[in-house]
């Protein structure tokens, strides 16, 4: 669990689209409303992070099961 302030770190979120609609998904079902920025592009072009600004409780109810045959 992050805390509100909370620094929030993702591989791959900038360059892999199924990150990328995971990501997507979980802020819809979620409601997290945080803008992923690039980690630092002289080193990397993948990651991204954002700081977590407002307490979520995760509604696990809404979890999406990855299929790993797609």
């Amino acid at each position: 669990m992050v805390p509100v302030g909370g620094v929030v770190i993702m591989d791959d979120i900038l360059s892999h689209k199924g990150a990328q609609d995971a990501w997507a998904d979980f802020q819809s079902d979620q409601g997290f409303t945080e803008n992923v920025l690039p980690v630092n592009k002289q080193w990397d072009h993948h990651g991204g992070w954002f700081i977590k600004t407002k307490d979520v409780k995760v509604d696990f109810s809404k979890r999406h099961v990855l299929d790993i045959d797609e």
